[in-house]
């Protein structure tokens, strides 16, 4: 006779009040054949300092940006790095597919 439950109860916790937003990813293979997707944020590069010019009576104008956090145009942040089996990875794939069809019928 067999003694295992018929059913699994899964508790989802969140260990983080973050969401993260993410707009893009870039990975590739380990030498084991693991996926290493990381994920990431692109947007523009911050100001650091700026001038603004003093016009008159306590009123100012024609900001002018100095310097920058980093001397690009756009910076891709890092959100998070995963590492998954091919075989995760192509459930994923197509849980997303399934989601995004879903997102775009509501849309319409």
């Amino acid at each position: 006779m067999n003694n295992e439950p018929e059913n699994l109860k899964i508790k989802y916790e969140t260990k983080t009040e973050r969401t993260t937003p993410v707009n893009g990813a870039f990975g590739g293979m380990t030498p084991d054949g693991m996926l290493i997707v990381s994920l990431y944020f692109e947007r523009k590069s911050f100001p650091e300092t700026a001038e603004i010019e003093h016009i008159e009576h306590n009123l100012f104008g024609n900001e002018k940006l100095l310097s920058f956090e980093n001397d690009c145009d756009i910076i891709r942040e890092i959100m998070a790095k995963i590492i998954i089996t091919p075989k995760v990875a192509k459930h994923l794939g197509h849980w997303l597919i399934d989601k995004a069809n879903e997102a775009e019928k509501l849309q319409k």
